[in-house]
């Protein structure tokens, strides 16, 4: 009996309707010329998802979101909208928005709710959240361009738009050695996205990314991986930066490369998946996430920022994790799926 009813279940959900949606920027509001090339990697992953799905689920189509097609979501048409997108359109600091558009339809989607997604995609409300719960962060303040030595904040220190994701506005620039740089470099990065500045302590260590997976109480935390700087690193900054994520070109794209699996001890596994965990459920995240962690030189997890919404494609970062874990590619998506129904 109960195995007929399995599969009966398994039936079901293969017949269920999935609409992929993202959305791409055709032209920038705000930012420089290349960042336009995050964009591009989400309409490529968004085609590797949907052809994932379809191994899965019988009917499996893409939706793009602009501001032209907000009130024609195929609502009577699909059981599980999976979200990829990053805003509407060209909007920018719209990817809360394009959740609010999902939440308002009714009909069941993957990941965060848009209030996590609004309060992750802000990196100060996020540090004031772990502030509360004494989650480690590096030290910070707002920057308000004045060419001064904040109270409490050690040199070097990085400088980043408050409201940004994908590396955007982040170079080797980035990271200041004296306080005298600090007023024309929040210039400048206020001049390309506006709004505040991030000014915080550049950790020294390993970069950590850790992912989870669930809701609730069921919610776990998979394998480690690891984002390793090559011997080019020796004599400048280990950030991730723009070059690094986007330009093929570039030796720092070249010499950045993922670790499943790295080697850590039982202690320091245990004590990132808890503060994970704790990251994960503090924020509001449903269904999946990553969180990206600087582990320094005396083992101390400096959380970085939680990505509510993270790539997804292939290769990324919780694709790898799952797949340490034993979950194909497909069947991680499959899972997803049924995330968000519950």
């Amino acid at each position: 009996m109960l195995q007929s009813f399995v599969i009966l279940r398994i039936v079901v959900l293969k017949r269920k309707k999935i609409t992929v949606i993202y959305n791409r920027v055709g032209q920038l509001v705000k930012g420089m010329p290349n960042d336009l090339l995050a964009d591009d990697d989400t309409v490529v992953m968004a085609q590797a998802v949907a052809d994932a799905l379809k191994t899965r689920f019988a009917s499996v189509s893409l939706f793009e979101l602009n501001e032209k097609n907000i009130k024609k979501l195929p609502v009577n048409n699909t059981d599980c909208f999976f979200n990829l997108c990053g805003g509407i359109g060209d909007m920018p600091q719209s990817e809360h928005l394009a959740v609010q558009l999902l939440e308002e339809s009714g009909v069941p989607y993957t990941g965060s709710s848009a209030e996590a997604v609004a309060l992750t995609t802000d990196k100060v409300a996020t540090k004031e959240i772990f502030t509360k719960y004494c989650i480690p962060t590096p030290a910070y303040y707002v920057s308000q361009g004045a060419d001064i030595e904040p109270d409490g904040i050690k040199l070097p220190v990085m400088v980043k738009p408050v409201a940004q994701d994908c590396s955007l506005g982040i170079s080797q620039k980035s990271v200041l050695r004296q306080w005298g740089g600090l007023k024309s470099r929040v210039e400048e990065v206020a001049k390309h996205y506006g709004g505040d500045v991030l000014v915080e302590e550049y950790i020294s260590g390993r970069e950590i990314r850790m992912s989870v997976l669930g809701n609730g109480s069921n919610a776990v935390v998979l394998p480690a991986s690891e984002l390793v700087f090559g011997k080019s690193y020796n004599h400048k900054f280990k950030i991730f930066d723009f070059a690094a994520k986007w330009l093929p070109e570039t030796i720092n794209y070249q010499d950045t490369y993922a670790v499943a699996n790295p080697k850590l001890t039982s202690k320091i596994c245990k004590l990132l998946a808890d503060i994970s965990l704790l990251t994960y459920q503090i924020t509001g995240c449903h269904g999946y996430a990553r969180i990206d962690i600087r582990l320094s030189p005396k083992g101390i997890p400096f959380v970085l920022e939680v990505n509510a919404n993270p790539a997804i494609g292939p290769n990324d970062a919780l694709v790898t994790s799952a797949r340490s874990a034993g979950i194909s590619y497909p069947e991680l998506l499959e899972r997803i799926v049924q995330l968000s129904w519950t």
